[in-house]
């Protein structure tokens, strides 16, 4: 959630490093999307961006999940296509395919 006085890229450094311990370096947007939120019956508005670990946290073996999250898990960059994703908007901005019969 992006606080008063805050850019996207402030909230999510800040966001991510509550959320994790992790500190990170924001890099390109890859595009905005909707989606209903069940429970209450909001739109709400996500943005999805490029962050990368800050080169300068020496480890990234002691990660800590906020009460929010309950699992986390790193992965090759080609297991991103199993990934259960809501917008695959975000793989044509990273310059991958979203059709997956041409990976074979």
């Amino acid at each position: 959630m992006v606080e008063e006085g805050e850019n996207d890229n402030v909230a999510l450094i800040r966001e991510v490093m509550e959320e994790t311990g992790i500190k990170i370096e924001v890099g390109n947007k890859l595009g905005t999307w909707q989606f209903l939120r069940r429970r209450d019956g909001t739109i709400v508005s996500a943005t999805n961006y490029l962050a990368l670990p800050d080169p300068q946290q020496e480890e990234y073996t002691q990660i800590r999940l906020s009460t929010e999250h309950s699992a986390f898990s790193w992965f090759a960059p080609h297991a991103i296509y199993d990934l259960p994703v809501k917008d695959p908007s975000f793989l044509v901005a990273l310059g991958l395919t979203t059709d997956k019969s041409l990976l074979s």
